[in-house]
């Protein structure tokens, strides 16, 4: 039951990576943003030119995002990263930044740029398929579900440590005919 529920988690990382890569394409011909909020407290989500760009906006009040999230307009890749006021640094070439400011406009209050490439995220969301796939398919280890045998006193066991608990011998798996 427990490789099933691992087998489920790595489909969905595999699904996520997929994702990730057609917006990852999409973003060097279109941007594309989200939107959740008010004008006084909102979170933004942007894929532009090979990067993703986070913003928040608050003023300051107890948080409440209100509505749903919209989708904006397309616009060209680099308006949307020229929206982030980055300015030119080797961590901004290289698809991360960071900017935050006080704005008066439309709402008094402080905004947070947060950039990160379309790479890192998919090197976070494939790990687990990854491990998954090499586990299930690859590795000789024994599992969970595989029985063992002492090669000593021939005893079989399922799902116990890697040593006998009668005579202490490591397990292995056993042969059938």
């Amino acid at each position: 039951m427990r490789e099933l529920f691992r087998g489920f988690l790595a489909i969905k990382s595999l699904l996520a990576a997929v994702a990730i890569l057609g917006l990852w394409g999409r973003s060097y011909f279109h941007g594309d943003q989200i939107r959740r909020g008010d004008a006084a407290q909102y979170i933004q989500l942007g894929s532009g030119s090979g990067s993703v760009v986070i913003t928040f906006g608050h003023d300051g009040k107890e948080t409440q995002l209100r509505g749903s999230w919209h989708y904006l307009n397309s616009r060209d890749p680099q308006q949307v990263l020229a929206a982030a006021q980055l300015g030119d640094s080797v961590w901004n070439r290289v698809g991360f930044g960071f900017n935050q400011e006080v704005v008066a406009v439309p709402v008094r209050g402080l905004m947070v740029n947060i950039v990160v490439p379309h790479w890192i995220i998919f090197l976070l969301a494939v790990p687990s398929a990854w491990k998954w796939i090499m586990r299930r398919y690859f590795s000789d280890e024994p599992t969970e579900e595989d029985i063992l045998e002492c090669p000593s006193c021939g005893q079989m066991f399922a799902r116990v440590p890697h040593a006998c608990p009668v005579c202490g011998q490591a397990l292995i798996i056993p042969e059938f005919q």
